[in-house]
C-alpha cells in the first residue's frame, strides 16, 4: 500500500517552512527520519498508529510489525473511489481498484432500485390518499326522456 511505504520509509516528504508562500501548494523537502526533531518522530509514531487502526484493524497503542497485510472493507473501498483526495486510488493494488468499482457499481444498482421503489410508493401512495379523501359521487346518470313542454298557450288545470 502507497502510504504504509511512505509512513515506513527512510526518508520522508516535510513542509520547508522557509519556502512557504501565499500558494495552496506547499513546499517539500526530503529529510531522513533519524533527523527528524523527537516532536516530529512522535508525530510519525501517531501517524503510523492511526493508519495501522484504520486499515490494519489495529487495536494497540503501540506500532504493529512492519510488513502487516492490509485489509479494506467493501465500504471504504467504495468511499476511496467517491472520494476526491483519494479518487486516483494510488494506496490500493491493482486487484484492489476492480474490486472497489465493482463494489461501487453494486451498491449504486441497490441504491437506485431502492430510490425507485421509494419514489413508486410515494407517488402511489398520493394517488391512494387523494382517492380517500374525495367525497364519493355517484355515477352520472342520463335524464330520463321528457316530453318537450308545448309551446302556445299554457295548459289550465
Amino acid at each position: 500500500m502507497h502510504v504504509q511505504k511512505l509512513l515506513e520509509a527512510d526518508k520522508l516528504a516535510v513542509v520547508d517552512l522557509d519556502q512557504v508562500t501565499d500558494s495552496p501548494r506547499l513546499p517539500r523537502v526530503m529529510r531522513n527520519v533519524a533527523d527528524l526533531s523527537p516532536l516530529g518522530k512522535e508525530c510519525l509514531t501517531r501517524a503510523n498508529i492511526e493508519f495501522q487502526r484504520r486499515f490494519l484493524g489495529s487495536k494497540l497503542d503501540t506500532l504493529m510489525p512492519v510488513g502487516c497485510a492490509v485489509v479494506i472493507n467493501e465500504r471504504q473501498l467504495a468511499a476511496t473511489l467517491l472520494d476526491l483526495r483519494t479518487v486516483k486510488c494510488a494506496h490500493l493494488t491493482q486487484a484492489q481498484r476492480t474490486e472497489a468499482q465493482a463494489v461501487l457499481k453494486s451498491r449504486y444498482v441497490r441504491y437506485f432500485v431502492q430510490w425507485h421503489r421509494y419514489e413508486r410508493e410515494k407517488s402511489g401512495g398520493a394517488e391512494r390518499r387523494a382517492a380517500a379523501t374525495t367525497r364519493w359521487k355517484p355515477p352520472l346518470r342520463p335524464c330520463p326522456r321528457r316530453r318537450p313542454r308545448p309551446t302556445g298557450r299554457p295548459r289550465v288545470r
